[in-house]
């Protein structure tokens, strides 16, 4: 983008051609992006996009079953839309992404009320399933 606006201005400007400009326009863009490039570690950086990679992938299979067609959109929008898994998507959103989603009757939600103080402290995978007594 810089090198995009800066070339045309410095053209006008000085009535230089573009092949003398456009090394001073790239050792101008290099030298002010470069501080910002050095401190990426491109080895985290990798690791960081594989494992969302893998992660959208999981989403994908996971959710083919029951929403063949959209699946792979919506795995993506998942991965790529919410900043963290403590990003709460409640019913309605999950609507406007096409999941089947609906509010929690009463008691559902009072047993969800009750287990919401410990969700910071441990970690479950599952889902949750209404016991009757025998």
């Amino acid at each position: 983008m810089a090198i995009d606006q800066m070339t045309p201005l410095l053209m006008r400007r000085t009535g230089r051609k573009l092949d003398t400009l456009l090394p001073l326009v790239l050792d101008y863009a290099v030298s002010f992006v470069k501080p910002l490039l050095n401190k990426i570690d491109t080895v985290e950086f990798t690791k960081k996009a594989r494992e969302l990679k893998v992660a959208e992938e999981y989403a994908s299979r996971l959710l083919r079953p029951n929403h063949p067609g959209q699946h792979e959109r919506i795995a993506n929008h998942l991965v790529d839309q919410y900043p963290t898994h403590g990003f709460v998507i409640d019913a309605d959103e999950a609507k406007e992404l096409g999941l089947k989603a609906q509010k929690a009757d009463a008691d559902i939600q009072d047993c969800i009320d009750s287990i919401i103080p410990f969700l910071n402290e441990i970690t479950l995978v599952g889902r949750l399933i209404e016991v009757k007594g025998e």
